[in-house]
């Protein structure tokens, strides 16, 4: 009498319920943890590639000019001044020729003339002047929370001549 009975108990019921719960359960958080994975990993690239931006147009427009000027106005602080007329520097972290934001989200701008004086101009058309100053230049990206802000620095030869 009791061999002819069909469905499921009310113990397979609750087994197969929080089998189905656990299985979710470590999906979406895998799905959870990939997804912040993503938004972090894009966050950091694109600071590299802003990091990366600055200083390739910072460089291209060094190389073009005929008067490199370097200050430091306080610690931290530095203003590159190419031709007496573009004004580079770094103003709540942002890198500003003039006064238009070019990157954003920049936590530091670190230009030094090496041999040469904290506010020397280094003009092409001087020989002696040129002979063997250098130009470097650091850029770091800002942090957040997700990650570490990222560095790029390059060193600028001024020749003579160079155009």
């Amino acid at each position: 009498m009791l061999r002819n009975q069909k469905g499921l108990t009310l113990v397979e019921i609750l087994a197969v319920v929080s089998l189905l719960s656990l299985v979710t359960l470590l999906g979406s958080s895998i799905h959870l943890f990939s997804q912040k994975q993503a938004h972090n990993q894009s966050t950091k690239i694109k600071n590299e590639s802003d990091v990366r931006l600055a200083m390739n147009i910072i460089t291209k427009e060094i190389r073009k000019a005929s008067t490199v000027k370097v200050e430091v106005k306080e610690k931290n602080n530095f203003i590159l001044t190419l031709n007496e007329t573009d004004i580079y520097r770094l103003d709540q972290q942002s890198i500003r020729k003039n006064d238009t934001v070019i990157i954003s989200n920049i936590k530091s701008f670190t230009v030094n003339a090496e041999n040469a004086n904290k506010d020397t101009t280094l003009n092409k058309t001087n020989y002696f002047l040129i002979a063997d100053n250098k130009i470097s230049l650091t850029i770091t990206a800002g942090k957040n929370a997700e990650n570490s802000g990222s560095t790029l620095s390059t060193i600028v030869y001024i020749r003579r001549g160079s155009q």
